[in-house]
């Protein structure tokens, strides 16, 4: 996997939830920084509620009860493996930080869950970073979301097709979607990758239109036919 160059300090994280409907919809429930966890409005959870989401299990949010938690830092950061686990630099080079770098080795808990996501296998939440106002020169590795009918849908996943798909260019375009008006597709030999997950679109919407997308290209591929996941670094150039 291509190595992440530039190590930027969150301001904000999204805390995501993934639904459980045929669609496996993402959407945004909270908002996490250094200090605090906060709940999104009432109004801006009512789609994510019409399908399940009832709370993050470590921050109860029940009816007229609190929505703001202090401290929630160490809570997220349990999601990540210790760093004394003798696998750690695997799991660091899965998303794109290379141990041996010094800013890797001095990086901070709220940046490491914002480069990993805090990611649990099987479980629905998940942390992102949306670059937003950031007018330097970085990068970072995207998580392609599934479409309905990718890539991988007709053509074979074989390990074949990933040595030729791997390290190929890929570019983004918005896409008039029906149930995402801020959608942006991701497209490989002109033909449908997936799409940018939603946490990122309105910050990609903004560097397409600013032509900053100097280089995206695919990093690393896992997963089966049936389940495939795709990585691809994104190298965003400054204003």
């Amino acid at each position: 996997m291509t190595s992440i160059n530039n190590i930027l300090e969150p301001k904000k994280l999204w805390l995501m939830w993934q639904d459980n409907t045929p669609e496996r919809k993402r959407h945004k429930v909270g908002i996490l920084t250094k200090d605090k966890f906060e709940y999104l409005s009432d109004a801006d959870l009512q789609d994510a509620k019409s399908v399940g989401f009832k709370e993050y299990p470590a921050f109860p949010m029940q009816e007229d009860s609190v929505k703001t938690y202090e401290n929630a830092l160490s809570t997220f950061i349990s999601r990540c493996p210790p760093k004394n686990r003798r696998d750690y630099d695997v799991y660091l080079r899965a998303f794109g930080l290379d141990p041996e770098s010094d800013d890797v080795k001095n990086i901070s808990d709220f940046s490491l869950l914002g480069y990993t996501g805090a990611f649990l296998h099987g479980n629905p939440f998940t942390l992102v970073n949306d670059y937003a106002d950031c007018d330097d020169d970085f990068d970072f590795i995207l998580q392609v979301s599934r479409s309905k009918d990718n890539y991988f849908k007709y053509r074979e996943y074989t390990d074949d097709v990933k040595i030729t798909l791997l390290n190929k260019e890929i570019e983004v375009q918005p896409e008039n979607h029906p149930k995402d008006v801020n959608a942006v597709k991701v497209l490989v030999d002109k033909e449908d990758l997936g799409y940018v997950q939603t946490g990122l679109t309105k910050s990609f919407l903004k560097w397409i239109d600013a032509g900053r997308i100097s280089e995206m290209k695919i990093t690393k591929l896992n997963g089966d036919v049936e389940n495939p996941n795709i990585y691809a670094y994104v190298n965003i150039k400054k204003i």
